[in-house]
């Protein structure tokens, strides 16, 4: 592997860890030279001072650079890199005290007396942006039931299904899933049963085209009908909130459980 092609690996993964691309390149190239003054920095990088002061600060309340005085001036130096788990440590407790102060939260909002409506809602989605936030939404539910072609991770990427599955399986939501490939060509089975099979919380079965085609993603849940297309990358979805309809929906859903296998 060539020295480009490793750094630019390791670029790659400090953006994932949450850096922005000039963070991720001052932190390397600082760990590459060593201490240097924002104006060697900003003539090496090619970018003005006022930017490399801004980018300096941010990386210094993440606790990766270092500062000390010369009779130069201020130099910065790159912190040892397993400083990049303190700042993961201080991203997960600010994590942990947003979603106490999110539940306060909505509780105190659930209790303010919502406007009436006529009980038939379409919400549009858009991006996959827009169908995460349509799984999130499968997350209020006790039993979701589904009509679909493909695993999560098509849909949304490896990180967020992963996530997702996490929250399935901490919030015991049952999965009952319908579509026409075999039990071992569905990826959601394998996904799925590996986090949840202690509570079996995922089942799956398998229905002939001959009986129904299945295409899509035709999701059921409370009184919610959601439906997901992604084909040919064109990701859109809607969310039906009405109660009739989705009492329906469940009840072709279940005449067609009893004839899967």
């Amino acid at each position: 592997m060539s020295v480009h092609m490793n750094k630019q690996i390791i670029l790659d993964k400090l953006f994932r860890l949450g850096l922005s691309e000039i963070e991720s390149e001052l932190y390397l190239h600082l760990l590459e030279k060593g201490a240097m003054t924002p104006l060697q920095l900003s003539r090496e990088i090619g970018i003005n001072r006022t930017k490399i002061y801004r980018v300096l600060d941010l990386l210094s309340k993440k606790k990766l650079i270092e500062e000390s005085l010369t009779e130069r001036g201020k130099k910065f130096k790159a912190a040892k890199p397993s400083n990049l788990e303190l700042m993961i440590n201080a991203e997960e407790e600010q994590l942990r005290s947003k979603k106490g102060v999110a539940e306060d939260t909505i509780k105190l909002l659930s209790q303010l007396p919502l406007q009436s409506h006529i009980g038939f809602e379409v919400i549009h989605h858009k991006g996959i942006s827009g169908l995460e936030q349509m799984l999130w939404n499968e997350l209020k539910a006790q039993e979701v039931c589904l009509f679909a072609t493909d695993k999560v991770d098509a849909l949304v990427g490896k990180n967020f299904a992963k996530l997702h599955r996490k929250e399935v399986f901490e919030r015991n939501i049952k999965y009952k899933e319908i579509g026409n490939k075999s039990i071992t060509d569905n990826s959601n089975v394998t996904m799925y049963n590996k986090v949840c099979s202690p509570k079996k919380l995922y089942e799956y079965r398998r229905i002939p085209e001959s009986i129904l085609r299945v295409r899509d993603g035709i999701v059921v849940y409370n009184d919610t009908l959601a439906i997901y297309n992604w084909l040919d990358k064109e990701y859109v979805g809607i969310e039906i909130v009405n109660k009739p309809l989705a009492e329906t929906t469940k009840q072709i859903f279940w005449h067609f459980w009893k004839l899967g296998k």
